[in-house]
C-alpha cells in the first residue's frame, strides 16, 4: 500500500490475516526469533488404575502455562506447544515437549522440556485406616500439596551444599524433607547408586533418611531421585547429584596430633587448627 504525502510516496507493506482482516507488516531487517523459556522437566502423575494423563489435566495445564517467551523488538510473544502431537491421555513415560514462539517479522524461536507421565501407587498396607476427614479416621487430610524441601535440585544449591559431596570412607547420610501431604509418608529410590537405602515406612530403621555407603575405588558424580508419597497417593520427587571427592571434608579428633592435616585417617586436633592453622594463634 502506498500512501501520498506532500513529499516523497511512504509504502506500508499489508498482509490478509485467516479472518480476513488485513494487518501491518514490519519492515525487514528483524532477523531475530524470540528466546523462549520452557518450563523446568516435571513429572505428573495419573490416578492409579487410569489410562492415563489427560491433556486438560490441571497439572498439565499449568506447567505447559510457564513457559514464556521475549523478543528483543516485540518484547513478551505467546507461546504454543506441541502437546496435541501425542495421544491424549498420555501414557505412562516420558515425552519432549516443544514451546514455540513467533515474533511480528516472523522469527520463531523454540526450546523443549521432558515430561514424565507415571501411574500412582496403587494402596497399600502402609496406609492407615480411615479418609482423612472422620474423627475415627487415623491421618488427616493434606493442608497443602507436597512440596520439596530437602534435598533441594542442583539448579536451586550452592556447589558447597553438604548433600552436594560425598567423602569415598564414609557414610553417605542426608534425610529426606518434604513439607505439606498427608503424612506419614512412604520413601522409595527411584534413581541412586548400588547399596542406597531408605526406611520406607514410619516405624523401619532409618524412616526417610538416605544412607550409602561408597564402595571402594568409586569416584565420580551419582545421582539420586527419592518419590515421597503421602496417604492421599500424591507424590513428590526429589532429585539431585553427589560427588565422591575427600577433598571437600574436614575430620577433628581430639586426641589427635596436633600437626594433623584434617583427612580422614589425620585429623586436625581442635577446629582452631582449621580457622587458624593454630591452636594459639
Amino acid at each position: 500500500m502506498t500512501i501520498p504525502s506532500s513529499g516523497n510516496p511512504i509504502t506500508i507493506a499489508m498482509r490478509s490475516r485467516a479472518d480476513g482482516v488485513l494487518e501491518h507488516v514490519p519492515p525487514t531487517g528483524d532477523t531475530t526469533a524470540p528466546v523462549v523459556t520452557p518450563p523446568s522437566d516435571t513429572t505428573i502423575q495419573f490416578a492409579n488404575g487410569g489410562a492415563g494423563l489427560a491433556h486438560n489435566d490441571p497439572d498439565l495445564q499449568s506447567w505447559l502455562a510457564q513457559a514464556s517467551a521475549v523478543d528483543e523488538t516485540d518484547g513478551a510473544v505467546a507461546v504454543s506447544n506441541n502437546l496435541t502431537a501425542y495421544a491424549d491421555p498420555l501414557p505412562a513415560g516420558t515425552v519432549t515437549i516443544q514451546f514455540s514462539a513467533t515474533d511480528a517479522a516472523g522469527n520463531t524461536g523454540t526450546a523443549t522440556a521432558n515430561l514424565t507421565v507415571s501411574e500412582q501407587a496403587p494402596a497399600g498396607a502402609w496406609q492407615l485406616a480411615g479418609d482423612g476427614v472422620s474423627a475415627d479416621s487415623h491421618w488427616v487430610k493434606a493442608k497443602m500439596p507436597m512440596h520439596p524441601v530437602y534435598p533441594r535440585p542442583d539448579s536451586e544449591t550452592q556447589a558447597h551444599a553438604r548433600h552436594r559431596w560425598a567423602h569415598p570412607d564414609f557414610r553417605y547420610e542426608i534425610p529426606i524433607g518434604v513439607q505439606g501431604g498427608a503424612w506419614p509418608f512412604k520413601y522409595e529410590i527411584i534413581n541412586g547408586p548400588s547399596g542406597a537405602t531408605i526406611g520406607q515406612y514410619y516405624g523401619d530403621p532409618d524412616y526417610g533418611i538416605l544412607k550409602w555407603m561408597p564402595a571402594a575405588g568409586d569416584s565420580g558424580t551419582k545421582a539420586f531421585t527419592v518419590r515421597v508419597t503421602d496417604q492421599e497417593l500424591n507424590t513428590v520427587d526429589l532429585t539431585w547429584t553427589t560427588t565422591i571427592d575427600a577433598n571437600q571434608f574436614v575430620f577433628v579428633d581430639a586426641s589427635a596430633a596436633s600437626t594433623g592435616t584434617g583427612t580422614i585417617t589425620d585429623p586436625l586436633m581442635t577446629f582452631a587448627d582449621w580457622y587458624k592453622n593454630s591452636a594459639t594463634d
